[in-house]
């Protein structure tokens, strides 16, 4: 069967419709292909991990011969794919659909609260702690694959990858992380502008404020 088939094409695209995001990383695309793989009924027999990786690699770069991905690129490095579109989105929905934890904090949500008339040129951010963060996205993994995760693993496909870029679209980033949030992360933020950002809520921007001033325009 060839490695880009229009059936293949079909569902992965269908695939990465669902995630309703402009802009993926590598194992958004890989979790993609897969499931398309399965749902094409290509993954019959148990596929040989590296063939299956290869496969993977040769399907994204054929993608991006043929425009359906466009490389994301910080600093001259690619740390994402921009999905369908022409044009990318704007700096704070991009590094909320970059990095799937990270949300808007301090200063930037309180422009969002309506607490400060002033708009600051950095973005800041929250990230929960590494060691929540790699649990979060290994158990996004189990979510999205369920019985493919083995396939998934034996193959080392790509993981998820916490952003580690400090400018997104020519925008500083400040990005706070300490794992005393790791307990409150999960009510510490809700989704505004139709879902396509992540911002801290009223209340824990005002803890915020209170708890680190220097990073709210100070005192």
């Amino acid at each position: 069967m060839p490695r880009v088939s229009r059936n293949r094409l079909r569902l992965f695209a269908q695939h990465i419709r669902q995630l309703q995001r402009p802009l993926v990383q590598e194992a958004d695309l890989a979790v993609c292909f897969l499931l398309a793989l399965a749902e094409a009924g290509d993954l019959s027999k148990e596929p040989n991990a590296a063939d299956l990786r290869g496969d993977f690699r040769t399907f994204r770069e054929n993608l991006l011969d043929y425009g359906g991905l466009e490389p994301f690129r910080e600093s001259g490095k690619v740390h994402g794919y921009l999905v369908g579109i022409t044009s990318p989105p704007k700096d704070e929905e991009a590094i909320c659909s970059l990095d799937p934890f990270v949300y808007i904090s301090h200063l930037s949500a309180m422009v969002w609260h309506g607490l400060t008339d002033r708009l600051p040129k950095t973005l800041f951010l929250t990230n929960p702690s590494a060691k929540l963060w790699r649990a979060l996205s290994e158990h996004r993994l189990e979510i999205q694959l369920k019985a493919l995760l083995p396939v998934y693993q034996q193959a080392n496909l790509p993981p998820y990858r916490r952003t580690s870029i400090q400018r997104i679209q020519g925008r500083p980033l400040n990005i706070w992380s300490s794992s005393r949030l790791d307990e409150a992360y999960q009510a510490a933020f809700k989704r505004v502008d139709g879902g396509g950002r992540r911002a801290a809520t009223l209340g824990r921007c005002v803890l915020d404020m209170v708890r680190s001033p220097d990073l709210c325009g100070g005192i």
